[in-house]
């Protein structure tokens, strides 16, 4: 089974570096390997192997070009609203029965780490996602290996991690991403958005200036936004 994992990192540009963590829940005892290629991940698997065989839970964080965003502990109907609504998953995964972990490609191109981890609670809150998990260094779930929460043991047995993907789009950039994207950062250039602890501060409006026009989007509200002069946006 750990042959996933291998899938699951090789679903990433070639240059992507990767965090392993490796954690015991009962001890906790915590073990990491920084910077690892792919290649380097491939050496260290048995070592993996050994550790998750011996109580350990194996997590991955990914530093790869773009905007890849984080959805924990969502559930299957949420996903597939994912898919509804143009922000269709890079891959996901079970990682215990009936919860799953979503990995979002939304552009190629970086942004600003504070509007990422904006956008990342935003679409957590929206899809039912865990919003502490939101930050863009958390980790999350390597396929392959099992979850061994105790919780989830049955029989003596701990669940696998299983890798999910749609040959339509797995490793592509979601067809709302950018489009998404572009929109919150319009909000925040023309003062209508406002970030906690922004490393900018939104432009000013200028007096006696027409207030410029931000893309029409629904309105549904949502709670992590601190919404300026009325104005409201969300994802779609």
């Amino acid at each position: 089974m750990t042959h996933k994992s291998m899938e699951q990192l090789e679903l990433y540009p070639p240059d992507t570096k990767f965090f392993i963590k490796a954690k015991n829940f009962m001890t906790g005892d915590v073990k990491i390997l920084k910077d690892i290629s792919t290649s380097d991940y491939e050496k260290s698997l048995k070592y993996l192997k050994h550790l998750n065989a011996n109580g350990y839970n194996i997590f991955l964080s990914a530093l790869a070009g773009g905007v890849y965003i984080l959805l924990d502990d969502i559930k299957k109907p949420d996903i597939k609203r994912l898919f509804k609504d143009g922000f269709e998953p890079f891959y996901y995964l079970e990682t215990s029965p009936n919860n799953f972990q979503v990995i979002i490609k939304l552009s190629d191109n970086p942004i600003n780490k504070d509007i990422q981890t904006f956008i990342s609670r935003q679409l957590a809150e929206t899809y039912s996602a865990d919003i502490n998990s939101t930050d863009i260094k958390h980790f999350f779930r390597l396929a392959g290996f099992t979850n061994r929460k105790y919780k989830y043991c049955k029989n003596g047995l701990y669940p696998f991690v299983k890798l999910y993907l749609y040959k339509e789009t797995y490793r592509k950039t979601a067809s709302k991403g950018q489009e998404y994207i572009d929109r919150i950062i319009a909000g925040i250039e023309n003062g209508y958005i406002e970030l906690p602890n922004a490393i900018i501060p939104p432009p000013p409006l200028r007096r006696g200036k027409e207030k410029p026009k931000i893309p029409a989007v629904s309105l549904t509200f949502v709670k992590s936004m601190k919404v300026i002069k009325n104005f409201q946006t969300c994802l779609l």
